[in-house]
C-alpha cells in the first residue's frame, strides 16, 4: 500500500466554518426548547435538520485543525485527539451526574412527565442506567449526540491514518457499506445478538436516538473534506451563500428526519463523490494537484 502524504492544509483560521458550526448548536437548541418556537425550526422545509450539520462540520474541522498540527508533530496527533475525547467525556459524565442527581430528584418528586419520561429508564434501574451511561450504551434522550461524538473523536485518529497511509478510498467504502448495513437493521440485529448472548438489558430506545451505523458515514466524509481531499466541496461550505442558506434551511447535508427513525438516510458519499468529478479551473499548481487528488 503507497503512503499518502499530509495535505498541505492552510494554517489560516477559517471563522466562516465556525460561524457555520456554531449556527447549527443555536439552532439545535431552538428545535429542542419546549416552546411554539420549535415548530417553525425543526425540519420545516422537510427531512433535514442542525444534527447532521453539525456532525458534519465538527469532524470537518477536527480534521482541519489537528492534521495541520500534525504536520509539525505527526507523533502528537494521537494524545491530543485523545486528551480532547476524554475532555468531552468528563464533561458528559458532569451531565449525566446532574440528571442523574438534581433532574431525577426533581422528576421523583414533582411526576411531571416532560422531565420524568426523559429519566424512567433511570428511575426504574438506577444501578444499570449509572454503568451503562458511563459505557456510552445508555443514552438518555437530550443527551445523546455527546456519546456519539465521544466514539467518533476517539476512533478519528484511526480513520486519518487510515486514509494517510492508505488513501481515502480504504475509509470511504467500508463507511459507504455500514450506512448501507444501516438501512438494512442493522442496528436491530446487533442489538438483538447482544440482548440474546451478552445479557444487555437496556432497551434499544434508550441506547439513544442516532443510529450509528448510519452517522459514522457523516463523520468519515467531514474528515475527508477537512482533510483537504475535496477541495471544491470544502470551498462551499466556506461560502457565505452556504452560511445564509444554513440560516432558512438548517442543514447543509440532507437526512431522513426524524429524532425517533435515528436518521439514518444520509446520501452523503453521492454529493462527495460529485463534488470530487469537478475540476478546478485550469491553469495553476492547485489545480493541477486536484485533477491528481486520490478520492
Amino acid at each position: 500500500m503507497r503512503s499518502v502524504k499530509l495535505t498541505n492544509l492552510n494554517s489560516r483560521r477559517m471563522p466562516e466554518l465556525d460561524a457555520l458550526r456554531g449556527l447549527f448548536l443555536v439552532w439545535m437548541t431552538f428545535t429542542h426548547m419546549p416552546t411554539r418556537f420549535s415548530d417553525f425550526v425543526n425540519q420545516p422545509f422537510g427531512f433535514v435538520s442542525s444534527a447532521e450539520g453539525f456532525v458534519f462540520m465538527s469532524a470537518l474541522l477536527v480534521s482541519r485543525v489537528y492534521l495541520r498540527d500534525a504536520q509539525q508533530n505527526e507523533s502528537g496527533l494521537l494524545g491530543k485527539l485523545w486528551r480532547r475525547t476524554l475532555k468531552i467525556y468528563s464533561y458528559h459524565l458532569s451531565m449525566l451526574a446532574f440528571a442523574f442527581t438534581v433532574a431525577a430528584a426533581f422528576a421523583a418528586r414533582t411526576h411531571r412527565p416532560a422531565l420524568y419520561n426523559l429519566l424512567n429508564f433511570y428511575l426504574a434501574h438506577p444501578v444499570v442506567a449509572i454503568i451503562g451511561s458511563a459505557l456510552l450504551i445508555y443514552c438518555p434522550p437530550l443527551l445523546d449526540i455527546l456519546p456519539m461524538y465521544i466514539l467518533f473523536l476517539f476512533l478519528t485518529p484511526v480513520i486519518l491514518g487510515a486514509g494517510r497511509r492508505w488513501g481515502w478510498r480504504v475509509v470511504l467504502i467500508p463507511s459507504a457499506l455500514f450506512w448501507v448495513a444501516a438501512q438494512l437493521g442493522a442496528r436491530e440485529v446487533v442489538y438483538n445478538f447482544l440482548v440474546a448472548h451478552a445479557g444487555l438489558r437496556i432497551p434499544l430506545q434508550n441506547l439513544g436516538a442516532f443510529n450509528l451505523y448510519a452517522w459514522q458515514l457523516l463523520w468519515v466524509a467531514g474528515l475527508w473534506v477537512g482533510a483537504g481531499r475535496a477541495k471544491p466541496l470544502l470551498s462551499v461550505f466556506k461560502s457565505r451563500w452556504t452560511i445564509g442558506l444554513a440560516g432558512t434551511n438548517r442543514g447543509a447535508v440532507p437526512g431522513d428526519g426524524g429524532v425517533v427513525s435515528g436518521h439514518d438516510e444520509i446520501p452523503i458519499l453521492d454529493l462527495a463523490k460529485s463534488m470530487c468529478r469537478h475540476r478546478h479551473p485550469s491553469g495553476s499548481a492547485s489545480a493541477r494537484d486536484w485533477a491528481t487528488t486520490d478520492c
